[in-house]
Order: structure tokens, then C-alpha cells, then sequence
């Protein structure tokens, strides 16, 4: 609420609103627990955003240097157990896709 240039999605969106956010975006952070195809790491790939996502099959297949580390896998009824990863994980990635950000801006 302090920054304005924060803009969180958090809840059902309309498509050009998710369209608008990911062009105007520097980062996606989106450290998924089990992941599908990961449609949307791909088009926010392609909006130029960098992305912060879990160090974990299928996540880890895209090309960034930001992977949250996974604490441990827990096994569900899927047949892919699902990734933990600690908050203090993707508190390290935010913090580093920030001093390279702007370090190149």
C-alpha cells in the first residue's frame, strides 16, 4: 500500500489486466509449489520480465538465475510431490533480482 509502483495480483484477474502488469513489470515472482506447463513464467518471459520461480522440475527448465531454493518435497495425492520452499528462499531471490535490476538501470 506504501509503494505505488507495487502491484500485486493476488486474486481472478482479467486477461488485459495481467497482460498490462506483466509489460509494465521488471520481475514474476512466482515460487510455485508443482507446477503444470507454467504458461504464465512463458508469457511473462516474453513481456521482458525476469523471473523468480522454485529451483524444481518444471520451474527450474526456464531460463533465469533467480530459483528459490526447496527446502524439502511433500508427497500428495498427485504424482508430482510438491516443492517447499521456505519464505526466507524467495526473500534471497527478490533481494537479488533487486541489486541486479539496479545495477542495470
Amino acid at each position: 500500500d506504501k509503494h505505488a509502483n507495487i502491484i500485486i495480483l493476488n486474486e481472478a484477474a482479467e486477461r488485459e489486466d495481467i497482460v498490462n502488469a506483466m509489460q509494465t513489470a521488471h520481475f514474476l515472482i512466482a515460487p510455485s509449489s508443482r507446477e503444470g506447463f507454467g504458461l504464465n513464467l512463458y508469457e511473462a518471459k516474453s513481456c521482458g520480465c525476469e523471473l523468480i520461480t522454485t529451483d524444481a522440475s518444471p520451474m527450474n527448465y526456464h531460463q533465469t538465475p533467480y530459483l528459490c531454493s526447496v527446502s524439502g518435497f511433500k508427497k500428495e495425492r498427485g504424482l508430482v510431490p510438491l516443492a517447499i520452499v521456505e519464505e526466507a528462499a524467495i526473500l534471497e531471490q527478490l533481494f537479488r533480482v533487486c541489486q541486479d535490476w539496479r545495477g542495470n538501470g
